[in-house]
């Protein structure tokens, strides 16, 4: 979980893109290379919630929804 202040949605998208790029960069670990492809849910406040617990759900929903879409996506509350 990551709680960004004033990014706006605008903001949030970037930073999940530059998360899931990140997350593509394969890794080496003990000689053997590893791969890693991750799932983004964002929400918003007020727009998706406007108390933790709401939040929270919110951006789960969001993640589920992404990982349906496949390994690698982005989606809102």
């Amino acid at each position: 979980m990551l709680l960004l202040l004033d990014a706006g949605v605008d903001g949030a998208f970037w930073v999940a893109e530059r998360i899931l790029a990140a997350a593509r960069e394969p890794m080496h670990i003990g000689g053997r290379t590893l791969s890693c492809y991750v799932s983004v849910g964002v929400a918003l406040s007020p727009e998706h919630g406007d108390d933790l617990k709401t939040l929270l759900q919110a951006a789960d929903r969001a993640m589920y929804a992404a990982k349906s879409r496949g390994s690698g996506a982005v989606a809102a509350g």
